[in-house]
């Protein structure tokens, strides 16, 4: 978003974080022990997602201007933007290198375009297809009117303030009563502790 600045950025925070979630992914895959995220490694990629101008992790993946678009804009098949070509660019360049001396092997970062699981889009007719036409919420558009707020302002009646009064004097009085009853109760009892 537009307040999503690298100047307000606490870069050591967010290697920390992408350490837990490496750490959640890792297990969840059923790996063992704890992987740690290369910190530099973060804080550049963290740059370049941040920087208007681009970086020179972008240009050295073939990818010029600026990368720092988080806007998702409209759904084009065969279309990348460039947020989108830098990451499956950078993806397939490391995992290229876990690749080397292994014999036969090339990254597989596959993309897949993402919209509502209620659409199935129709390659041979170039048309959209409604999969449950019951669940308007998987596939239409909010359709929200203007934002607004409603305020009820009243003016308060004349018997609030009196009554606010009374209510305040029955309880000091209550307080009053209690505390005499505890000390003539004290004085009475037949235990008294000193």
């Amino acid at each position: 978003s537009r307040f999503d600045l690298i100047q307000e950025l606490d870069l050591s925070l967010l290697c920390s974080a992408s350490a837990i979630a490496a750490t959640s992914w890792w297990q969840l895959a059923g790996g063992t022990g704890n992987p740690t995220p290369n910190c530099s490694f973060v804080e550049e990629v963290a740059e370049c997602l941040l920087q208007p101008d681009g970086c020179a992790l972008a240009r050295s993946l073939g990818i010029a201007g600026s990368i720092s678009n988080h806007y998702t804009g409209v759904f084009m098949f065969g279309s990348l933007a460039p947020t989108e070509l830098f990451v499956l660019r950078l993806l397939e360049q490391r995992l290229n290198k876990s690749c080397a001396g292994s014999g036969p092997c090339e990254p597989s970062v596959m993309l897949h375009d993402a919209y509502s699981p209620a659409l199935d889009y129709l390659t041979e007719e170039a048309r959209w297809r409604i999969i449950d036409e019951t669940d308007d919420s998987l596939w239409t558009e909010s359709n929200w009117g203007a934002m607004y707020t409603t305020l009820w302002p009243f003016a308060p009646s004349w018997w609030e303030a009196p009554l606010l009064l009374i209510i305040a004097a029955v309880h000091a009085l209550a307080t009053f009563a209690l505390v005499l009853l505890s000390r003539r109760i004290v004085k009475t009892s037949w235990l008294r502790i000193e």
